[in-house]
């Protein structure tokens, strides 16, 4: 059995972490390749096999579901109460959805079609999620000033929702910044 390190971490579920971590990167990115084996690559809803990419989601579940009582037991340990350790779920949670939303709409946008280009509309997420998520304790800085550099995290995020609607409708037909919501 692996026992906890002088940080009270599980060598072995951290490793696993990691793994499970690199591989989700690695088949995300197969699509973009040719010649991939087929072992490697997604199951079909007609075929009877599972892919190496088709366990990986199995096994990011699997280490969150291992890592939770973990999780519960350090903040336990640190004095946190049940409805504290509840609210960072919570926040947690919905900051996991806000970031999944950000990434998965930045698939749709090409250069032409916000005035940033992808590559700016790129670095204005990097710089919204650094503004939010940043454990800023460490920095000194006053809590006025914390609230903030999260203000405009927050605002960068507003306006690259704006931007993320105006695209979406667009290829629609509509416009949305613009004023008409319907064309």
């Amino acid at each position: 059995m692996t026992k906890p390190t002088s940080l009270g971490r599980v060598a072995a579920i951290d490793i696993l972490r990691a793994l499970t971590m690199y591989f989700m990167i690695f088949v995300n990115d197969l699509w973009s390749l040719q010649g991939v084996p087929k072992w490697l690559e997604h199951a079909s809803a007609t075929e009877d096999y599972l892919g190496f990419s088709d366990i990986i989601f199995p096994l990011f579940l699997f280490i969150v579901g291992l890592s939770i009582p973990f999780a519960i037991a350090n903040r336990r340990k640190k004095g946190d109460s049940a409805g504290k350790i509840i609210w960072h779920i919570i926040i947690r949670s919905v900051s996991l959805m806000l970031l999944g939303f950000y990434m998965m709409n930045l698939e749709e946008i090409t250069g032409g079609q916000v005035m940033v280009g992808r590559f700016g509309w790129e670095l204005l997420m990097g710089a919204g999620i650094m503004l939010i998520w940043l454990d800023w304790k460490r920095t000194g800085l006053s809590q006025k000033a914390v609230y903030m550099m999260q203000g405009i995290g927050v605002a960068i995020f507003i306006f690259l929702a704006a931007f993320t609607m105006e695209v979406k409708m667009a290829s629609r037909g509509c416009r949305f910044i613009g004023g008409e919501f319907w064309a």
